[in-house]
């Protein structure tokens, strides 16, 4: 007898297929456990995805606060003279949310009636335009186009006063505001051209 011979066993039918539905069982959930399971290559690269993503949403989080609060305050200022409501301009974050990354807002500023009015005008608009914490480099350049309009709304008033030999209360009239149109369509006075701010 040799000594590395083993001694035949019989193998039912019905213990093959057994055995053999075992070994698919065991193959089959061996495979479904390694698909679910995360790699361990992949987690740190997903936390470093998030470390990326996080600060940019806090970013434009930031922003979007920021570019609301600067427009709200030129509305707030500008009351009666804003056409419409802000708009914005927008960036799409990681997390599928749109964020205001810039907008602007229209203001009136047609000629008034009267120099007096347009003097009013012009403190409002110069007011709408310097009203946000951080006024942007628009806003500076609307605020000194408002205080242009001022001055030549002063210099139109000291006119009317000069010609009329009035004082400012009474060139508020109906009589003052149609010598001063009469004034306006003689000379060709300035048109102002102010559309938006941001």
């Amino acid at each position: 007898m040799d000594i590395f011979s083993a001694p035949a066993f019989r193998i039912s039918p019905l213990a093959k297929q057994a055995f053999g539905e075992k070994q698919k069982f065991t193959h089959t959930s061996e495979t479904a456990t390694e698909a679910t399971r995360p790699e361990k290559k992949g987690r740190p690269k997903e936390a470093e995805n998030q470390a990326i993503i996080q600060p940019e949403l806090q970013k434009l989080k930031h922003r979007d606060r920021q570019v609301r609060t600067h427009e709200a305050a030129h509305i707030t200022a500008g009351g009666s003279l804003i056409r419409g409501s802000a708009n914005f301009k927008y960036q799409q974050g990681a997390d599928g949310v749109r964020y205001a990354v810039g907008g602007d807002v229209s203001i009136d500023v047609s000629k008034g009636r009267d120099p007096y009015e347009n003097l009013q005008k012009a403190r409002v608009i110069q007011r709408a335009a310097l009203a946000p914490a951080n006024p942007s480099a628009t806003d500076h350049t609307v605020a000194a186009q408002a205080t242009q309009m001022a001055a030549i709304a002063r210099i139109e008033i000291a006119r009317l006063n000069r010609e009329q030999g009035a004082t400012p209360a009474q060139l508020n009239t109906s009589a003052g505001v149609a010598q001063y149109q009469r004034m306006e369509r003689e000379t060709g006075a300035e048109t102002y051209q102010l559309n938006e701010y941001a």
